[in-house]
């Protein structure tokens, strides 16, 4: 089942597409006007998308179009047109703005059929080509080759992520170091897992911030899946607390003011990252930070359809009570989640303590987190408040969004 945006204003036409599509067993999300559209688009992250060009007052489907396409979940998705509108010139200006095919109005039931089921293929076979990776492809020593013509050398393996092998290479041309992410052969058999992979792989590429992985390319081919990341020569600060319990203030400080700096990018794309924690922020030698792994990253307010309904996938320490709670996710999230970072940072304690997972997420709903500075009395009183107001209990209680919270950040002053 995959899920589908349609977008038109002539609601007899609209039905009709919608049982069309329910009837292969799709999910329908529809829209009448451009701007709900977008709207839609953003919160629920589609499959696919079918739009019609004339869609009443406001902006049109080529907009539509556009905005899809210059949205991070939009990079790949793919978009019909369906329209009585056939010239050249309006041909032409669909595929420009990213169109991957048209129907036209009025249409047969097997044409559209056709088309549309032909677009879904194209679906699968970006996630079933994964099926041919074998962990063999990617092992030290190995020459792989990007759609771009660059080759990247396997040089270590650095890690297993929750879904892929995570391995060291160089960029051959230049020598630069890079990460190459694959996806572990046991997921090969879920379409949303695959999914879900390329999403964040398309996430990383399209957000381009200093405090923001960077991402290079991804491949789909009939061989592998990966996609390249810039390498960050640092460590996770998980690792930093596993050594020293706690960092200083001013670092600590240093850091999260830049995290919030990323998110403010986020925000700007409406997405929620949904897993700060410290083992997703990494720290050069030169202390500055950046964000890494997309892999949960969606549109804000959108409903978890590419995740496993039921299984908390962030790290319970860090996760805001309302993604406990699995309701719609804002970047009030992130705000919570990057307040337990921060905690966590200068106290050398997570912010709730238990026997077990559940446990660790219940506390959150009993209390709040011992403040602070009631913990580490050297901890200063305004960076304690700072995260007190960061970890509120409710969502409205908390930084509206990372400007404000940068603002109270860039406020506090240190001896």
């Amino acid at each position: 089942m995959y899920t589908i945006l349609v977008v038109d204003d002539d609601e007899n036409l609209s039905q009709m597409i919608r049982c069309l599509l329910e009837k292969q067993g799709h999910r329908v999300i529809e829209a009448r006007d451009g701007e709900a559209a977008v709207k839609v688009f953003k919160a629920t992250a589609p499959d696919m998308a079918l739009l019609d060009i004339n869609i009443g007052k406001g902006i049109n489907g080529f907009d539509v179009c556009k905005a899809i396409r210059e949205d991070p979940y939009g990079v790949s998705i793919p978009i019909i047109f369906i329209t009585g509108m056939s010239s050249e010139e309006d041909l032409l200006q669909g595929f420009q703005e990213g169109a991957d095919d048209y129907i036209r109005k009025p249409f047969s039931i097997p044409e559209f059929n056709a088309r549309v089921n032909a677009q879904i293929a194209r679906i699968k076979r970006q996630t079933l080509r994964i099926t041919k990776l074998g962990d063999r492809q990617f092992k030290p020593g190995h020459l792989i080759e990007g759609e771009s013509g660059e080759k990247y050398q396997i040089i270590s393996r650095l890690s297993s992520g929750g879904m892929g092998v995570i391995f060291k290479g160089c960029r051959t041309s230049d020598n630069m170091a890079v990460v190459i992410k694959t996806l572990n052969s046991s997921f090969l058999d879920n379409y949303k897992d695959i999914q879900r992979f390329l999403r964040e792989a398309d996430s990383t590429i399209s957000l381009k911030h200093p405090n923001i992985a960077e991402g290079i390319e991804v491949v789909r081919n009939t061989d592998y899946c990966f996609f390249v990341m810039k390498y960050v020569e640092g460590d996770s600060l998980a690792a930093i607390l596993d050594k020293q319990q706690y960092i200083s203030q001013r670092l600590a400080l240093s850091v999260v003011k830049q995290i919030a700096q990323g998110l403010c990018h986020f925000h700007i794309y409406s997405l929620v990252h949904r897993d700060i924690k410290p083992g997703n922020i990494l720290v050069d030698k030169n202390q500055h930070a950046v964000l890494v792994d997309m892999g949960l990253t969606k549109a804000a307010n959108s409903q978890p359809d590419l995740t496993t309904e039921g299984v908390i996938l962030g790290t319970p320490y860090y996760l805001s009570p309302e993604q406990a709670l699995g309701e719609l996710l804002d970047i009030r999230s992130d705000i919570y989640s990057l307040g337990a970072t921060f905690y966590h940072a200068v106290t050398g304690m997570v912010p709730f303590r238990g026997s077990s997972t559940i446990a660790i997420i219940n506390a959150r709903f009993l209390n709040a987190p011992e403040s602070p500075k009631d913990l580490v009395p050297e901890i200063s009183e305004s960076i304690s408040n700072v995260i007190n107001k960061m970890m509120s209990r409710y969502p409205r209680d908390r930084y509206q969004n990372p400007y404000e919270l940068l603002k109270a950040l860039e406020e506090i002053q240190l001896d």
